[in-house]
């Protein structure tokens, strides 16, 4: 199975998430993620992280965005160059409001 720019992008996202975990094109990530509550209708939940290598440092932010029956709506990954940690994490939060506002949902959850 030839995997397209948007499937490997949410493989990527998965990927820096949850850390070293073995991902293919066949791995159910709704097995992954299937540890926090579904949100209500028209809602969704946003499992996100950000981490750097020292403090400052090489800094990383990415993050999943599921809707009320787990399907992964999107998925972003982005990399601030020579930041915190607290900038990563804030970051993925800002640019995960910012996808969950283009999708137009009511609200998001954040995990």
């Amino acid at each position: 199975m030839r995997l397209t720019p948007p499937e490997w992008r949410m493989l990527l996202a998965v990927w820096y998430v949850y850390g070293d975990v073995r991902i293919s094109a066949s791995t159910d990530l709704t097995a992954l993620l299937g540890d926090m509550e579904l949100p209500a209708v028209g809602w969704i939940k946003l499992n996100l992280d950000g981490a750097s290598k020292g403090k400052p440092g090489e800094a990383g932010a990415g993050g999943l965005l599921c809707d009320h029956i787990d399907i992964v709506l999107a998925a972003f990954y982005e990399f601030p160059g020579f930041k915190t940690n607290l900038y990563a994490k804030l970051m993925a939060v800002f640019r995960g409001s910012e996808i969950s506002i283009e999708l137009g949902t009511l609200g998001c959850g954040l995990k």
